[in-house]
C-alpha cells in the first residue's frame, strides 16, 4: 500500500514539473457590449440594412461593409 501511494506521489511531481500555464484567450460577452463603438439592429437577409442604431454613427438604412462576416454570424 505505502509502495503505490509514493509512486502515485513521485507519477504527480514528475508529471507537475511538465504541465504549463497560460492565459488563454477568452470572450465575456458584457465586456464586448460595454467596449462596443456600433450597436444596430439590423435586417438578414440578401442584403443586411440598418433598422436601428442604438450606439455609434451608422444611420438606418445604411449598408455595412463586413456583410459576408454579419451573413456568417447570423446563420
Amino acid at each position: 500500500m505505502r509502495r503505490a501511494a509514493a509512486s502515485a506521489v513521485a507519477l504527480t511531481l514528475l508529471l507537475a514539473g511538465v504541465a504549463q500555464g497560460a492565459i488563454r484567450p477568452s470572450f465575456n460577452f458584457d465586456t464586448c457590449a460595454w467596449r462596443a463603438t456600433h450597436v444596430v439592429i439590423a435586417t438578414v437577409g440578401d442584403k443586411i440594412k440598418v433598422v436601428e442604431s442604438l450606439r455609434g454613427d451608422l444611420a438606418p438604412g445604411a449598408e455595412h461593409a463586413c456583410d459576408e462576416l454579419l451573413r456568417a454570424i447570423a446563420k
